[in-house]
């Protein structure tokens, strides 16, 4: 097995391909996985350490410092691919990984887009009703993202109703279900790309951060109501499975 092979492997690639940004973190985060396979770094020393690059991040945004929250934030990002990739390479994923990994998603998603727009607020580039939208979209979609990234199922379409398919088609293990429909791969990706960290949106918000803050206003927008519409999809859906 190759070394590009073992820290990023096929079957992570292949859906990683429906982000067009995840290559391109992909590529950035190699010096800092080099680095840590060099210096035999723990993977969850890595995972720390992005911890308070995003924590950071955060801050400086609040404080109206949009240029270096996002150079921190560029950081964590990198980090966050850096630190699989190290225990891929060392064979070293452990629960306590997967669950530190699965918070920081959590708190980036959650603390970044209310910081940055937080400290747009405090410049009146927003107002207060956008920044209550951005707190509500990602605090409810946060609340519900575990649904997306784990199944207590098993990844079988057959026999299943389309909305069924539908909805577990958006869960990231069940790859079998997501191929049975080609609407449930296209609102995967379109997920992918609304709704995460390395998203459209979320990208932007760390882009116009370093040239025009102002820009942001849009991207944050889209985001939040990324966030606020899967977080009622996932009620709406859970309603209907329980049915």
């Amino acid at each position: 097995m190759s070394f590009l092979q073992k820290i990023y492997p096929p079957e992570i690639r292949k859906r990683e391909l429906t982000v067009p940004l995840m290559p391109l973190f992909r590529i950035l985060s190699l010096p800092l996985a080099l680095l840590g396979i060099l210096f035999k770094v723990h993977p969850n020393i890595l995972t720390i350490i992005s911890f308070f690059t995003l924590l950071s991040s955060a801050y400086f945004a609040i404080e109206t410092n949009f240029f270096t929250s996002s150079i921190l934030m560029i950081i964590t990002l990198c980090l966050d691919c850096a630190d699989g990739e190290v225990a891929r390479f060392h064979n070293k994923k452990t629960t306590l990984g997967l669950n530190m990994e699965s918070i920081h998603a959590d708190i980036t998603l959650l603390i970044y887009p209310i910081s940055v727009a937080t400290g747009m607020f405090k410049l009146d580039i927003i107002q207060l009703s956008t920044l209550v939208l951005v707190m509500i979209g990602s605090s409810f979609y946060v609340n519900w993202r575990a649904i997306f990234s784990n199944s207590t199922i098993k990844d079988d379409p057959s026999g299943k109703s389309l909305i069924y398919k539908l909805f577990f088609s958006q869960q990231k293990p069940n790859q079998n279900i997501r191929n049975s429909t080609v609407i449930g791969n296209i609102l995967f990706s379109i997920r992918l790309n609304l709704a995460t960290q390395l998203g459209v949106p979320f990208i932007l918000i760390i882009v116009f951060g370093l040239v025009n803050i102002s820009n942001a206003r849009i991207p944050l927008i889209i985001l939040s109501v990324s966030h606020l519409a899967l977080a009622v999809g996932v009620i709406f859906a859970k309603l209907f499975v329980k049915r």
